[in-house]
């Protein structure tokens, strides 16, 4: 029985298209089971990941992967695996002899998931979220202004006790 995930499900429309197309055929790899080619194009996202924000994001991304390892308590061979996997260049980091183990593979992937939503998803969520609560604050504004500048509403009156 091989690994699930559910590509329909996964936002793919926040990511860049590079990147985008290398996750899925990642997710599609895990699905099937085909572990080590899952781990080649997690590498190959990653690598995406790193033109698209710049090199400079990938100090960020490697702080990062340690944060995830420290918060999930990842064990350190299964740490240095994702890290290898993700930043190292030597095509060696990819051979795994007996195979991936499940265990590594299911952490790379949540690991994948965290990287693309926190530089992606989040953001542009979050963009979202904001530009459409600044056109209802817009929105809200327009309307005040329009009732105080309507000569047909009266004025406030402050209340003096004698009505």
């Amino acid at each position: 029985m091989s690994p699930t995930t559910d590509i329909d499900k996964y936002p793919f429309s926040y990511l860049p298209p590079s990147v985008a197309s290398h996750f899925h055929q990642a997710l599609g790899c895990y699905q099937q089971g085909l572990l080590q080619s899952f781990a080649a194009m997690c590498r190959l996202t990653a690598q995406a990941i790193f033109l698209d924000v710049g090199e400079g994001a990938k100090l960020r991304i490697f702080d990062q992967v340690e944060e995830i390892a420290q918060l999930a308590g990842i064990e350190d061979i299964v740490y240095r695996d994702i890290r290898d996997i993700l930043f190292d260049t030597d095509q060696n980091s990819l051979h795994y002899p007996d195979g991936m183990d499940r265990e590594t593979a299911v952490v790379l992937l949540e690991t994948m998931k965290d990287i693309l939503h926190q530089y992606y998803i989040r953001r542009a969520l979050l963009r979202k979220k904001l530009k459409m609560r600044r056109f209802f604050a817009a929105q809200s504004d327009h309307e005040a202004e329009a009732i105080l500048n309507d000569p047909k509403v009266a004025p406030l009156k402050k209340n003096t006790g004698s009505e």
